[in-house]
């Protein structure tokens, strides 16, 4: 009796402090608490340790309020899951409480302490049974799972405006109340959650620069009616257009008062103002128009308003969704006139105050003091009054858009405008820029003439081009001594002029005329040979007359042409140039290009940068632009360019390939034996100060990322960083040998693989815990040669090893066919004789050799017939 009271002693002492496993400690709910409840005071600096695996909850919740001394009120279901959590660490009751709950709120619901017991609620019953209420914040040393009230109070932003920001980071059994009277926001979640939202509410409840707060007392006015009255005349409407999945399109109309807020306080009848400086100052000058003696409830009064740009319908139309919210009885009457344009309201001086500022809307010139209009001819030159009617609208305001009125005369070279001085003299100043002569490039041609007087002969032709009134001024200038007249001047300019000295009657005397093309596409040397080759046969006359043949020199450097022909051939020759000088479908090529690596929108960047350099100082059409499109499905470039670009597109395309460092790729590291996060900083601290992997270039280091769930790393880098990564992880990842090596056994297979069955125990043991490897040890490695496990294990798991290895044994032999023993008396042989004989026809099996030729004596089969002779009886066992 003696002895198992110190047995019973021992074993509780052995149990302080330590996780001890639920699986053997299940009791009813009801005793445990019955217990607790007859043990002392509860402490709460009492350590409490946690080692569970796969424990359900129910049972977790008997150890947690039997370690913490608090009994258990279950007010909702016990979740049907189950904790794991194993750690050495031993926690004060506020950590364990801390710890627990994290288990329990992902089921909905949590444990809390509230007096003397312990309550397992859900979490909207907590939420509606929270105690605690803090203000502004919660003060430090509450638990972070624990769920409480905080009243935020709020100092620029309205209440329930940061509600509706603040929802959604507030979980389902949470609540977010706005108390707009008080400016209140209250919160009602975990200490946590509502740390987290404080910190938004701060960033939302901010002073704006320019916000302006100020307080209006009323003095004649109600508050609401006017606050009504401010509504409708600061509301802005705004049209959003809405595209669902199938493309159709939705207009939404909104009404909003851009950035102003205003409420009314009937108790102070007065009118509150929060907004910027600008806007408060115009809600103050309509609340002095509004509150006025007669207020929004006065004498009906009448006014007429004079409507200059819109008609009277169009105002009545906009009054009825203006007034729409004001009682029948109280709203406003408004009387269209035709006759005179005008609009008639009737109602009371807020009311008329609200129309006045609609009609300024919507008819501005009512707004100013009107001015007397007049009408001017606007004479044009150079253009004509469609250019102006299309050209000067949209530079307009939209007030002059509606005071100006504007028609072209019936000769089109002018244009009728009508309205105030002020605004037409704008008018008139951006027509006479406008009105200017255009600008056109001048040419040089040189045309020999051949006649005794040439000074005669210019004089004729310049009288006849003036008497044309021409548009294009031409200078000439006639050398005497060679008779060759320069013109210089537009082309239509100069052309006229040949004509008028063709007019002249002195055609024949022009022989041939220089004139100088630019070319645009095609090189000027290409060109000239293309015309000389087509020239002949179209220029050539049927009549026998002489031909001329035209001259061509190319001068490739300023991509000209010059043309030597008679004035005649020039028309030919222009309409073959343009034909001729287009850019050709067949200089394009079309190529598909795929990136073998990096952001192939960085590569296309970089290789534009390359080839815009090397082509810089080339011809257009030699290089020319590129056209690049990038594949999103293959990651392929589409690209278009001439021949000449293609090449150096696709050249640079490969030297900025060549800047593209190794890719980097994910991947996943396992670890055995060691916690991920335990080994982290020391693989940081050995990639710091391992020498780079190229030291010709700037590596980036590689990223890891501890996955806890499954003890794991997940590294993005390089390979060779990759390979450096592995390597030193699996140096640390081993166990740390204990004090005591187990010895190395050996256990010989019969007909198993060695290899394999080593190859699967190692796999076996190798899924236990982490502690259980630790503290138990196995491992088992295979000699080839003799088949044989080589086996260095605890002495308890030893025993499982060696019985599985024996039943190996055993099946192997079993498997074989069944053997018996017959004996045969000789009468005429000897039976020593025949024994050998027929020893020799079963020969012993040949001895099985490995891959490497080295026999498997273990391996050898009996023979298949034993046969001896029994020399006294004469007889054979077989």
């Amino acid at each position: 009796m003696e002895r198992n009271g110190v047995l019973f002693a021992s074993m509780i002492v052995a149990s302080c402090g330590f996780a001890v496993s639920v699986f053997s400690q299940i009791e009813p709910v009801a005793m445990v608490t019955e217990r607790i409840a007859a043990n002392d005071a509860f402490d709460p600096t009492a350590e409490i340790s946690f080692n569970f695996k796969d424990a359900p909850f129910d049972q977790v919740l008997n150890y947690f309020q039997r370690e913490a001394g608090v009994p258990i009120i279950p007010e909702a279901p016990v979740p049907a899951g189950a904790m794991t959590f194993i750690s050495a660490k031993a926690y004060d009751f506020n950590e364990a409480l801390t710890i627990f709950n994290k288990f329990l709120n992902p089921h909905g619901v949590v444990l809390m302490l509230e007096g003397d017991y312990l309550y397992l609620k859900s979490l909207a019953g907590a939420v509606r049974t929270a105690q605690e209420v803090y203000e502004d914040s919660v003060p430090p040393g509450v638990s972070p799972e624990k769920i409480v009230t905080v009243a935020i109070p709020l100092e620029f932003t309205p209440a329930n405006v940061v509600a509706e920001k603040v929802k959604p980071f507030v979980g389902e059994y949470g609540n977010v109340t706005s108390v707009e009277n008080q400016n209140l926001l209250i919160v009602v979640e975990t200490v946590a959650q509502c740390d987290r939202i404080k910190e938004i509410v701060t960033l939302i409840d901010r002073k704006l620069v320019d916000s302006e707060i100020r307080l209006f007392p009323l003095q004649h006015g109600k508050a609401d009616e006017i606050q009504n009255a401010l509504k409708q005349l600061l509301q802005v409407r705004q049209e959003t257009i809405v595209i669902d999945k199938n493309g159709a399109r939705t207009k939404v109309d909104d009404v909003n008062l851009e950035g102003v807020n205003f409420y009314a306080d009937a108790r102070t009848n007065s009118i509150l103002a929060v907004g910027p400086k600008a806007r408060v100052d115009t809600i103050e000058e309509l609340i002095r128009m509004l509150d006025t003696p007669d207020g929004m409830s006065g004498e009906q009064q009448l006014r007429t308003f004079r409507l200059e740009q819109i008609e009277p319908a169009v105002a009545i139309t906009h009054r009825q969704s203006l007034f729409q919210a004001v009682p029948a009885q109280r709203k406003p009457t408004m009387i269209p006139l035709p006759a005179t344009n005008s609009v008639m309201v009737i109602g009371s001086l807020s009311h008329l105050a609200t129309a006045q500022s609609l009609i300024e809307e919507l008819d501005p010139m009512e707004a100013v003091e009107r001015v007397e209009r007049e009408a001017r001819i606007i004479r044009l030159e150079h253009i004509t009054p469609t250019v102006v009617q299309q050209t000067i609208p949209p530079l307009l305001t939209a007030r002059q858009k509606q005071a100006i009125t504007h028609v072209s005369t019936p000769d089109g070279r002018a244009i009728v405008v009508a309205g105030p001085p002020s605004d037409l003299d704008a008018f008139e100043s951006l027509v006479d820029g406008l009105d200017v002569a255009p600008e056109q490039d001048k040419e040089v041609r040189v045309v020999e003439l051949k006649t005794d007087d040439p000074v005669a002969l210019l004089e004729r032709a310049r009288a006849l081009y003036d008497a044309t009134d021409p548009k294009a001024e031409v200078s000439t200038t006639l050398d005497g001594e060679s008779r060759k007249l320069t013109l210089i001047g537009p082309r239509e300019g100069i052309s006229a002029f040949e004509q008028a000295i063709r007019t002249a009657g002195e055609f024949d005397t022009i022989e041939r005329v220089k004139r100088t093309y630019t070319t645009t596409h095609v090189r000027a040397s290409q060109l000239g040979q293309h015309l000389a080759r087509l020239a002949e046969p179209l220029l050539r006359p049927d009549d026998g007359t002489p031909f001329v043949t035209p001259e061509f020199e190319a001068v490739d450097e300023l991509d000209q042409l010059i043309v030597r022909a008679e004035p005649g051939q020039f028309g030919v020759l222009e309409e073959l140039l343009t034909r001729l000088d287009v850019e050709s479908a067949g200089d394009w090529e079309f190529s598909i290009v795929p990136v073998r690596m990096g952001d192939p929108e960085a590569i296309v960047a970089r290789a534009r940068t390359i080839y815009e350099a090397r082509t810089a100082s080339l011809d257009p059409r030699d290089a020319g632009p590129v056209d690049v499109q990038i594949d999103e499905g293959t990651g392929h470039l589409i690209i278009s360019a001439r021949s000449g670009g293609m090449r150096a597109f696709q050249e640079a395309l490969q030297q900025a390939q060549q800047l593209v460092p190794p890719p980097r790729t994910t991947r996943m590291l396992d670890l055995e034996h060691v916690q991920a996060g335990d080994i982290l900083p020391d693989l940081r601290a050995f990639l710091d100060g391992a020498d780079p992997i190229d030291p010709v270039r700037a590596v980036e280091p590689p990223k890891i990322t501890v996955i806890e769930r499954t003890n794991s790393f997940m590294i993005t880098a390089e390979a060779a960083q990759h390979q450096l990564v592995a390597d030193y992880v699996r140096r640390l990842d081993v166990v740390e040998p204990p004090e005591d090596l187990p010895s190395l056994r050996l256990l010989q297979l019969k007909s198993s693989d060695a290899v394999q069955i080593a190859q699967m125990l190692n796999n076996h043991y190798s899924q236990r815990p982490s502690a259980e490897r630790t503290e138990k040890p196995v491992e088992v490695t295979a000699d080839a040669g003799t088949n044989t496990l080589i086996v260095a294990a605890h002495d308890d798991l030893f025993e499982n090893i060696r019985t599985y290895v024996d039943e190996l044994n055993r099946q192997s032999e079993e498997d074989g066919p069944e053997r018996e023993t017959i004996l045969f008396t000789l009468k005429v042989a000897k039976a020593q004789d025949v024994a050998t004989a027929m020893d020799k026809l079963y020969p012993v099996p040949p001895l099985p050799l490995d891959s490497r030729g080295r026999p498997m004596p273990w391996l050898q089969e009996d023979k298949e017939v034993t046969v001896s002779a029994e020399p006294n009886s004469n007889a054979l066992i077989i």
